[in-house]
């Protein structure tokens, strides 16, 4: 006899697969990627996938059986569960906890599943299941754990029962409507109504529904204008009954007409990007700001929806592109459906049944809409493929949606295109090398000039003593000129609240988070101090607590100081500002977008938020505060972002009119940066950042992985971040750096440290990530990772 076995992912984190005997019943309906009811331990079940199964000829003793089988059909594509395989590989993480982003909660729970027992002779431990169900073989699992816990419930399912059929979920895929029913013959009601005295409404009722079947509830009162009174009365005489009914899906019909047509440089880029889907490569357009971009990808969408298939279009942050949505819409003729993970359970339930039916065709998403579960994709677009914000930082799998879309593509052979104005330096070195197809739009569209930009030397300016508080005297001229031709004004300032730092000028202390190694951000508009890592806030104190010096002193300044001293300058300007403090008390984002592209509004401030995607037809100034903190943030990555980040948001402007300029603020007036962003040259910076990080042997040269451990207590994670670097080093040898502390060092309570490795991309990358894997798991259950949490960060941001 030969057993059937089964690789079961359970959504835990924990390293290996789980094996289960596949019960006889079972075998014709499970697969690679089926969901299974599983056991584990003495008292829990989880609704696991199989990875997969194999035949063995015996079974070591106490192996468990899987309990039952929910779906007809796989719940994972094959391809998708080696890219599960891939990311939890690749970012060191557990196969569970891929499996717990991937999936939405709904579907890894089974308490929402009805039991029906297997057997008419139940052992005692069962029989109060059954005396629970409304019918003796059959029980809902959920108002059973309600009321007697999973363990119990898990140790009388064992053996007795089939978790399988009947699912809660089937309910919310679909927004229902209430139908009236008619319950007794047509006969019947005639000879109700022509032998019994009924009331007016009850003759209504009676009369309507001899003549047809059902109605509607929307259509009640415009049919028959009774009361809900009266309906109760004709439902309790057995005339009628009620049922809910799902409405039909509104379909996804795509009309290309009002698509624009593009010009002679856009064409070539479409072509060029076709020629590099043929040759199976990743193509990288790399568009500078305003040059059209959005059309190339219309096209390609166009033909793959032509074709029958679906499109992924990943955007960085959903909330506010809501611009380029509405392009969409208007130039596909039709809804497009967006998701995030901000969205409730249900929305998201039915968009992911939508998806999976290949119903949806066009998805617009954040990162994690790389693990819908798409029927025929088509064609993967990654927009602003630089941005950050693609990177997943809590909780694990910390990945990088682009670079998963990427392996996605090259797993399922799907054709996938990036852009960006300002490339990731991974992307533009995999474009060099000829591992991605480069395709290039160097124009604007119909030929706008790129905005002229301004250098504000503010070290000088302050020498001649001629700042206006935090502003350069020549923005406030640009800014006044802007206001009188009714221009429009775009301020960044990249910091929330009102100012950094709150301190006594006497003794020098300063108010700092107790719980995080950095400084309080005072928010004018609570009149609280906040701590933007952790949240924890307090109030402005009357006193400096160590010298009782009353006259403390802000320094610094945030998005909030800047918008009321303009508004102090300007007080006739409707300034707003455009920051995650500002949508938190109470606006919008599409509120603050819709006002400002409508020009209810002169002046919008805001945070790096500001530079993402956005395009407004009368803006005639940027102007960067303080741009030196972009410049020169301590990680190896600050002159790559300082440069997207400036060019980003300087392509803000002039994008319809000539009348454009960017004025930035610096006090390092001859920044390299500086020099490559005034002729907007990103190819020789890159080509000069390529060279140092080459030099420095950072990315993309080398895989880079960050190893942070944290603990409540700092000389414990001093003491173990010592014994774990001697295990790396002694595998690993130089590859890999001392302990270190990161820029926070006390975050949330926890204090931290990490160790840097840095690995050749040769034949040894694979074993030498397996190395790191067994080393960190082994510290992890020795006593040495007691009261220590590890976290591994495969190319950290």
């Amino acid at each position: 006899m030969k057993y059937l076995l089964a690789e079961v992912i359970v959504p835990i984190p924990v390293a290996a697969y789980y094996t289960y005997i596949v019960p006889e019943k079972y075998q014709d309906r499970v697969f690679p990627g089926s969901r299974v009811i599983v056991p584990l331990g003495k008292s829990r079940l989880y609704t696991g996938i199989i990875r997969r199964m194999h035949q063995a000829p015996k079974i070591s003793p106490g192996i468990k059986s899987v309990l039952g089988v929910p779906d007809k059909l796989p719940f994972v594509r094959e391809e998708m569960l080696s890219l599960w395989e891939w990311i939890a590989f690749y970012y060191h993480c557990y196969p569970g906890e891929v499996y717990m982003a991937a999936i939405p909660s709904f579907y890894r729970q089974f308490n929402d599943m009805t039991v029906h027992f297997n057997t008419e002779d139940l052992p005692d431990d069962a029989v109060f299941l059954a005396e629970k169900a409304n019918h003796p073989q059959a029980v809902n699992l959920k108002q059973v754990i309600q009321n007697h816990g999973n363990k119990k419930v898990a140790k009388c399912l064992t053996g007795h029962t089939d978790i399988i059929e009947e699912i809660a979920y089937q309910s919310h895929l679909q927004p229902s409507q209430q139908v009236i029913y008619r319950a007794k013959p047509v006969d019947e009601l005639r000879n109700i109504l022509k032998h019994q005295k009924a009331a007016p409404a009850q003759t209504k009722i009676l009369e309507y529904f001899i003549g047809h079947k059902t109605l509607k509830k929307p259509e009640l009162d415009k049919k028959l204008g009774v009361s809900e009174a009266s309906l109760k009365k004709a439902r309790d005489a057995g005339w009628i009954k009620h049922k809910k009914t799902r409405l039909p899906k509104e379909e996804q019909v795509f009309d290309f007409s009002r698509l624009s047509e593009m010009n002679t440089m856009q064409e070539a880029a479409y072509n060029q990007i076709k020629t590099g889907f043929n040759a199976g490569k990743a193509c990288l357009l790399h568009g500078i700001t305003s040059s059209g971009k959005t059309l190339v990808y219309l096209h390609l969408i166009q033909e793959c929806i032509a074709q029958g298939k679906q499109v992924l279009y990943l955007l960085p942050e959903i909330a506010i592109t809501t611009q380029i949505i509405t392009r969409l819409r208007e130039s596909t003729g039709t809804h497009i459906e967006v998701f995030h993970s901000k969205f409730s359970g249900k929305a998201k339930l039915r968009l992911w049944e939508d998806i999976k039916s290949g119903h949806a065709k066009m998805v617009v998403g954040a990162r994690s809409a790389v693990f819908m579960p798409f029927k025929n994709l088509g064609l993967i677009i990654v927009d602003e493929e630089h941005d950050s914000s693609f990177k997943q930082f809590e909780p694990a799998p910390r990945y990088n949606a682009r670079d998963v879309a990427v392996m996605m593509s090259h797993i399922s052979s799907i054709p996938i295109v990036m852009g960006s104005a300002t490339p990731s330096t991974e992307s533009y070195y995999n474009a060099v090398k000829g591992k991605y197809k480069m395709v290039e739009l160097t124009q604007r569209y119909r030929n706008m000039p790129l905005p002229d930009i301004r250098i504000l030397d503010v070290k000088y300016a302050r020498k001649r003593k001629v700042m206006q508080g935090d502003f350069h005297p020549e923005t406030l001229m640009a800014i006044s000129g802007v206001l009188k031709r009714k221009g429009q004004v775009i301020v960044l300032r990249n910091r929330k609240g009102y100012s950094p730092v709150l301190l006594c000028p006497d003794c020098e202390w300063k108010a700092t988070c107790p719980h995080c190694s950095v400084n309080l951000t005072y928010h004018k508009k609570t009149g609280m101090l906040r701590c933007h890592h952790c949240n924890y806030t307090k109030k402005v104190p009357a006193a400096c607590p160590e010298c009782g010096n009353s006259a403390l002193k802000y320094a610094g300044y945030g998005t909030q100081k800047v918008e009321e001293d303009l508004q102090a300058t300007f007080p006739d300007a409707v300034i707003t500002r455009f920051d995650q403090d500002s949508v938190s008390s109470g606006h919008s984002y599409q509120e603050i977008i819709n006002d400002f592209e409508q020009g209810k509004t002169d002046i919008l401030v805001g945070t790096q938020i500001l530079t993402k995607g956005l395009d407004f037809i009368n803006v005639r100034l940027i102007t960067v505060l303080h741009a030196d903190q972009m410049l020169n943030y301590p990680n190896f990555r600050a002159f790559e972002r300082g440069f997207q980040m400036l060019e980003q948001v300087s392509g803000r402007t002039g994008r319809h009119n000539k009348e454009a300029e960017v004025l930035i603020q610096t006090e390092f007036s001859d920044h390299p940066i500086l020099k490559y962003l005034i002729k907007h040259d990103y190819k020789n910076m890159m080509d000069t950042e390529l060279s140092e990080r080459r030099d420095l042997n950072y990315p993309p040269f080398v895989h880079l992985i960050r190893i942070y451990l944290k603990s409540a207590h700092e000389y414990l994670v001093n003491k173990r971040s010592r014994v774990l670097f001697n295990e790396l080093h002694l595998e690993l040898g130089g590859y890999v750096n001392e302990p270190a502390i990161p820029v926070t060092e006390k975050e949330s309570g926890q204090f931290r440290r990490f160790i840097q490795i840095r690995l050749p991309k040769n034949k040894t990358l694979t074993q030498r990530k397996k190395t790191i894997r067994k080393i960190v798991r082994g510290f992890e259950k020795s006593k040495a990772g007691k009261n220590i949490r590890i976290i591994v960060d495969a190319d950290p941001a």
